[in-house]
């Protein structure tokens, strides 16, 4: 059949259509394309056209042409879901092929198009929606706003600026980040800049800007030096756990950990800490008590350093330069020695009850055994009855036999798990262990999978990381009586919370030298602090009388500390909770 190439005003469209696909087959673009455009024209409301002329231009690499054929289907586009899911694939498509630039300027007129109202109401919300994740939008300039960002292009006074930054900060912290960004973050650094570009970099940090008040913080430290701009460095390290930034700046300039600031010292013990360095941290400790004998202030922090990694014997001494210091001009006083002396029974007083406190949850562990035991027993009871109630519904619609297999699977797993359990029945106050290699990260999936039922009824996703495997030398069955009660424990605290967010539970497990971590954090309802210090003991319950025995937490402190491990809850996270649990490693040879 001969292609004709051009439209007549009988043609029909499905006709059009046919003369459109045969060129394109046949490598023709340009005429394929031409035929697009008087079918543009011939049907103006149809969306169709300049969809398909904006795709073969897009295969010829014009990538100005394709962008307005997009726009303008977009222009003409119907309010319906299916029409938008069109126009989304070729968003995806130039953001696979356009340079960011081009990109954004797609994005700009697109936000035109909306704010100008040339959208259906409801593509434009679609369209919204679609590009927010890529684009947030910016948002509109208040007049302070406009007063700031003159100050800023007039390089205005230090002073103006702090006054303006305050203004601001205070009516419309977003609108402050948003000209940060677009004034201060990416400009270059010179030593006329330092001052202000210094106080932006309190201000990000502020805003919770963090990579943004590092980013600048690196730029301007090789012009400063400021001792200020490095202890922010490593402040925001630590609010991010994560210390590259940190250990950049210490490869370039190793001369810090010789520093005499007390502020840059500070620092330094969390990052030591951090990498389970304590003899640095011992080292830093004892150069900031040094350093600083006559502060009381610096003295204290140093005792409570000291108190925090459980070096009583320096508590005890630098609690004697505070008493001193304390008693100033009164030193003479016949009552001097007396306080020195209160204070140091105090020191002794906190190494006595610490040791109390251990001995009485050792006790503890022991009389609630049998109670203990039965709520172990519990949960695989209940996720046997969970899943048989799930599949049970199921079965009334469709149910194939992998399914089937798959329920018995899992009971038949439960079932193993509560064999393993009754045959040890003093997991808390016995020694025994059963111990082998085995992935660890495998067997935390296992156990989240096992909980999958429950899980799906709350909603709650839950990621487990490393994609990896990690082998570790110890007892599987504790590591699934751990990772299950914390599971349950999460659960219950997601549920509690209002306001309809997604549940979400993290896991997430390191290796070191020594130990293997795991990270288990939840955006559940949170510990208050006046019940941060009874979570582990027996018994103490937050729920409802009936809804809560308060021992799963209690189970997995005992059971750690059987294991010489421990489990610490992390008191700076405030959005849900965050447990830091630590197995020691074993060695085959144990």
């Amino acid at each position: 059949m001969e292609i004709i190439n051009k439209i007549e005003d009988s043609t029909p469209w499905q006709e059009v259509n046919s003369r459109i696909l045969e060129f394109r087959n046949a490598g023709d673009l340009s005429s394929a394309i031409k035929l697009c455009q008087e079918a543009c024209d011939k049907f103006p409301e149809n969306d169709f056209y300049p969809k398909i002329a904006g795709d073969l231009y897009l295969q010829q690499k014009n990538y100005d042409s394709a962008k307005k054929m997009y726009l303008e289907s977009l222009k003409k586009m119907p309010p319906n879901q299916r029409s938008f899911a069109h126009f989304a694939k070729r968003y995806y498509k130039l953001k696979l092929f356009l340079p960011k630039e081009m990109l954004e300027n797609f994005v700009r007129q697109v936000l035109v198009m909306i704010e100008n109202k040339s959208l259906n109401p409801k593509v434009a919300q679609l369209a919204r929606d679609l590009i927010k994740n890529d684009f947030p939008e910016k948002p509109r300039i208040s007049d302070t706003g406009r007063k700031f960002s003159e100050l800023l292009e007039q390089n205005a006074s230090f002073g103006k600026l702090v006054n303006a930054t305050k203004i601001l900060e205070k009516i419309n912290p977003e609108e402050l980040g948003y000209l940060l960004d677009d004034y201060i973050l990416n400009r270059d650094r010179t030593k006329e800049t330092i001052e202000i570009d210094s106080f932006f970099v309190s201000i990000c940090e502020r805003l919770e800007k963090y990579d943004e008040a590092i980013k600048i913080a690196e730029e301007v430290f090789p012009l400063s030096r400021n001792s200020i701009i490095t202890r922010t460095i490593f402040r925001i390290c630590r609010k991010l756990e994560n210390y590259d930034s940190a250990e950049n700046l210490l490869k370039g300039h190793p001369e810090l950990l010789k520093s005499d600031n007390f502020n840059i010292l500070f620092e330094l013990v969390y990052y030591f800490e951090s990498r389970n360095d304590l003899d640095q941290v011992r080292f830093i400790l004892e150069r900031m008590e040094s350093l600083h004998l006559k502060s009381n202030p610096i003295q204290k922090t140093v005792k409570n350093f000291y108190l925090r990694f459980g070096l009583l014997d320096d508590v005890q001494r630098v609690q004697n330069n505070i008493s001193s210091l304390s008693a100033g001009h009164y030193r003479s006083s016949k009552f001097s020695n007396e306080i020195q002396e209160s204070e140091v029974g105090v020191v002794s007083k906190i190494a006595e009850l610490s040791s109390e406190i251990e001995h009485s949850k050792r006790i503890a562990a022991i009389s609630d055994l049998t109670t203990g035991i039965s709520h172990e027993l519990g949960q695989p009871i209940t996720n046997i009855r969970y899943t048989a109630q799930f599949y049970r519904r199921l079965a009334e619609k469709d149910l194939t036999k992998e399914v089937m297999l798959g329920v018995f699977d899992s009971i038949l797993e439960e079932t193993e798990r509560m064999g393993k359990l009754i045959k040890r029945l003093s997991p808390l106050t016995s020694s025994k262990k059963e111990i082998e290699t085995f992935d660890i990260v495998s067997q935390i999936r296992k156990r989240v999978k096992a909980e999958v039922i429950r899980l799906k009824r709350v909603k709650v996703a839950v990621t487990v990381t490393p994609d990896f495997s990690m082998d570790y030398f110890g007892d599987p069955v504790v590591c699934d009586q751990l990772i299950s009660n914390l599971l349950l424990n999460s659960i219950d605290a997601i549920k509690e919370r209002k306001g309809g967010q997604v549940g979400k539970i993290d896991i997430q497990v390191k290796k070191n030298e020594e130990n293997i971590e795991i990270v288990f954090t939840d955006n559940g309802v949170g510990i208050p602090s006046k019940n941060r210090g009874k979570i582990f003991d027996p018994f103490f319950s937050t729920k409802a009388p009936g809804r809560g025995e308060g021992l799963g937490l209690f189970i997995v402190w005992n059971l750690l500390k059987m294991q010489g491990g421990k489990i610490t809850l992390d008191p700076e996270y405030n959005t849900g909770s965050r447990f830091l649990v630590s197995l020691p490693k074993t060695s085959k040879q144990d």
